[in-house]
């Protein structure tokens, strides 16, 4: 395909090598949960990940009570209970998901969160 006024060039191989050697090892994905109420009492955030061995998946939230102005991000595990972060209608997660070494990639299947 010509691109106008700009150069395109691509390099591959039949094996994918160069795709995989290529291609970023860490990916971020971000939610909002609307509660529908205000001063909602966040629970707990549970993730279904496949993480195979020199992978890593970390969560994070913060919450809101307008999407304008967010609390401060608070560092959870994979089945954490929410504690620092405060009450408020929205909460946004943030999980990242990162391959160290291998082959094989992490996978974030499900997420969910619970109130109090």
């Amino acid at each position: 395909e010509k691109l106008v006024k700009g150069q395109h060039y691509s390099y591959s191989d039949m094996t994918g090598i160069v795709a995989r050697s290529m291609t970023t090892r860490i990916g971020t994905w971000t939610v909002v949960f609307d509660s529908g109420a205000g001063d909602t009492k966040w629970g707990t955030i549970a993730l279904n990940t496949s993480t195979p061995e020199e992978t890593i998946a970390k969560v994070r939230a913060r919450s809101s009570t307008d999407q304008k102005k967010w609390s401060a991000w608070e560092d959870l595990g994979k089945e954490a209970e929410i504690k620092t972060t405060p009450d408020g209608r929205y909460l946004q997660i943030e999980t990242t998901m990162q391959l160290l070494s291998g082959e094989t990639s992490p996978i974030l299947k499900d997420m969910s969160v619970s109130v109090k």
